[in-house]
C-alpha cells in the first residue's frame, strides 16, 4: 500500500529521483578520490584509497541493477574519447599529454568490446558472478582515469571483466 501511495505523490517521487541521483553524483566524487589516493596522487597512503575502493565497490556491486544499464553509455562516451586521442594524438583532453595512436587504437577497441559486453547485463536478473564483473569493470574504469599510465591495462581490464561475466552466465546455463 505504501509503494502505491508513493507512486501517486509526484512530489515524494521526485524528491527520492533527486536524492538517488544526488547520492551517485557523491559516489562518483568519492570514487575519484579514492582512486586517486590508490594511484598514489596524495599524501595520503595507497592502501587507505584501495580500501574506500574495495568499500565503494561492495555498494556498487549491491546496487547493480540500478547503474548497469548506462555502463554501455559510458563506455561508449570512452571509446569516442579514445578516438579522438588517436586521431589527435593526445590521450582524451589534455593537450600536454601525447598518447601512441596503437595504444589509443587498443584502448578504443577494448572499450567498444566493453560497451558491447556490457549491453548483456541489461534487462535481465544479476547474478553475485554477474555484479564483482561488474564492480571490477568499475574499478577498472576509475584506475584507468586517475592514472594515464594505467589507462591502455585498465581498458582491457574493463573489457576482460566483462567478458568473463558474460562466460559465466553462458557456462551456467
Amino acid at each position: 500500500m505504501a509503494a502505491h501511495a508513493m507512486a501517486d505523490n509526484p512530489v515524494k517521487q521526485g524528491l527520492l529521483r533527486s536524492l538517488s541521483w544526488l547520492s551517485a553524483i557523491a559516489w562518483l566524487v568519492v570514487a575519484f578520490i579514492a582512486a586517486g589516493i590508490a594511484a598514489a596522487q596524495t599524501s595520503y597512503p595507497a592502501v587507505f584509497g584501495w580500501l574506500i575502493l574495495a568499500l565503494l565497490m561492495w555498494t556498487a556491486a549491491i546496487m547493480a541493477e540500478r547503474w548497469v544499464r548506462i555502463l554501455p553509455g559510458m563506455l561508449g562516451v570512452a571509446a569516442l574519447n579514445a578516438l579522438y586521442s588517436l586521431v589527435s594524438g593526445h590521450f582524451g583532453l589534455n593537450p600536454p599529454k601525447p598518447i601512441g595512436r596503437p595504444i589509443a587504437a587498443m584502448m578504443m577497441v577494448a572499450l567498444i568490446m566493453g560497451a558491447y559486453l556490457a549491453t548483456s547485463y541489461m534487462n535481465r536478473r544479476l547474478t553475485a558472478a554477474d555484479r564483482v564483473a561488474l564492480a571490477f569493470a568499475i574499478v577498472s574504469l576509475l584506475v584507468g582515469l586517475s592514472e594515464a599510465q594505467l589507462a591502455l591495462p585498465a581498458t582491457i581490464a574493463i573489457a576482460a571483466f566483462l567478458a568473463v561475466g558474460v562466460g559465466c552466465r553462458r557456462f551456467r546455463q
